[in-house]
């Protein structure tokens, strides 16, 4: 398999899924890759080295919400590596399904604290390195529910819809230093925060808006996002859910007349 030239690359969240799958692409394409994640545990199991090629998998304790820790951990990775060249940020928690009157405070600040201030610490940090390189490749997580919103999941749609505003923001601002940012807003992907209320009989060939996919069907879209030649990509929202979005109520109702003829 042909590699890419090794890029220096940080993904937040990559002890677990989407995460995960991401850390092991880009090892996999010979890539430096840095797991930051608080489950530091889970992160240490994925440290692997490609003797011949001299890539490495390691891990970093990190708590994206922090800023001075971003800053700290972001720093030393430099300092070790000499750069930074590939940031996805896929770092994320959930909290239960509850209505917008009855969110808490303390529900709605976690998420967006991890989701939306830990994305923005993370680009912060990650870009002010990649400026000097005048090279840079950002991949944000969104959600199909920054876009459409999510039914008792105020805070995590509203989390996700503030990482599109950003990214389109930072997409204008880096692009001429050789810096892109895109994003990507799956729709259902099974991990382990999604399981519990994916049906598990649901499948790639089931009706559009609920087709579920898998964390390496986002990394795949992360590696070409990730390469030099994806130069022309910018401030890009990607939908990443088999078209379910473009499923209306009466498509049913249509396609089951269809049938019957």
């Amino acid at each position: 398999m042909e590699k890419n030239i090794r890029k220096v690359a940080i993904v937040t969240g990559g002890a677990s899924g989407i995460g995960k799958a991401v850390s092991l692409k880009l090892f996999e394409e010979g890539h430096q890759v840095i797991i930051c994640d608080k489950n530091i545990k889970a992160a240490r199991l994925l440290e692997k080295r490609d003797i011949q090629e001299g890539n490495e998998i390691v891990s970093q304790y990190l708590d994206v919400s922090n800023s001075k820790s971003v800053k700290s951990v972001f720093k030393d990775i430099f300092k070790k590596y000499g750069g930074i060249d590939i940031l996805v940020n896929s770092a994320g928690i959930t909290t239960p399904p509850t209505p917008l009157f009855k969110k808490s405070d303390k529900d709605f600040k976690k998420v967006v604290d991890v989701h939306l201030m830990g994305t923005f610490y993370c680009m912060r940090e990650a870009s002010s390195y990649m400026l000097r390189k005048r090279f840079g490749r950002i991949i944000n997580i969104s959600s199909r529910a920054g876009i459409f919103g999510l039914y008792g999941k105020c805070n995590y749609s509203a989390a996700k819809a503030g990482i599109i505003g950003l990214s389109h923001t930072a997409a204008k601002e880096l692009f001429h230093h050789g810096i892109t940012v895109n994003v990507i807003a799956p729709g259902g992907i099974r991990t382990p925060l999604s399981s519990p209320i994916l049906n598990k009989k649901i499948g790639r060939r089931s009706r559009l808006d609920l087709v579920v996919g898998e964390p390496i069907d986002v990394a795949h879209l992360v590696s070409f996002l990730a390469k030099e030649e994806s130069y022309l990509i910018n401030g890009i929202v990607i939908i990443l859910d088999g078209g379910g979005y473009l499923w209306h109520g009466m498509d049913e109702k249509f396609s089951n007349i269809i049938k019957s003829i």
